[in-house]
């Protein structure tokens, strides 16, 4: 369609050349603006999808990081890092720009797990980690220590239940968990008896 509208204004360029006259006419105009709203109707929204997967590709590879920093300095002080500093300057973590990640110490028991509040980095055996970027509020992404490595995105209008229910598979049977709660739009808002360390990347 588009290559037959440019090959009929190239033949009435030619024919006003013939005829001595200069100049676009309106329907010429019209038509050269449809065109570039349909490919800018193509293109935007795939550049937004792209620029949306590169902000979660940030999150979830802080969090990845994360983890990396927090079993380093677990390995070389036989406990977890109990402040943002020591997660950066033993763990070598350095935060993605507009990224926040939350730390959460757990506690394992028989395949339990519970949040530890007193002096939790000595003790922690695990942990839960939230990541979100401040380019996307409608979506958190999740972490489990003893559930595995990849990050789990929560989003979209049931994301306050999504939440708590998949708090509810990483503390086990007969286990409980509290982090926080999110609500697509807003910054997750964590439970701050329970927080053990705020690995920020952006700012308020």
């Amino acid at each position: 369609m588009t290559i037959r509208l440019m090959q009929m204004l190239e033949a009435r360029r030619e024919a006003l050349k013939a005829s001595g006259k200069r100049g676009f006419t309106l329907i010429e105009l019209i038509v050269v603006v449809v065109i570039i709203g349909i490919l800018a109707g193509v293109a935007i929204p795939a550049f937004l999808n792209q620029r949306q997967r590169a902000f979660d590709a940030a999150t979830q590879s802080d969090l990845r990081n994360t983890v990396t920093a927090l079993e380093s300095s677990f390995a070389a002080n036989l406990r977890y890092p109990a402040t943002d500093t020591i997660v950066r300057t033993e763990g070598g973590f350095t935060s993605s720009d507009g990224v926040n990640v939350w730390v959460f110490y757990t506690r394992t028991f028989d395949g339990v797990s519970n949040n530890d509040t007193s002096d939790d980095a000595r003790t922690a055996n695990g942990y839960i980690l939230v990541g979100q970027n401040a380019q996307n509020l409608n979506r958190i992404f999740v972490l489990n220590s003893n559930g595995g490595s990849t990050p789990v995105a929560i989003d979209g209008a049931t994301a306050g239940a999504d939440l708590e229910e998949w708090l509810s598979e990483a503390a086990g049977t007969g286990g409980s968990l509290t982090v926080g709660t999110f609500a697509p739009g807003q910054e997750f808002n964590p439970e701050a008896a329970m927080l053990s360390v705020l690995l920020e990347g952006w700012s308020r």
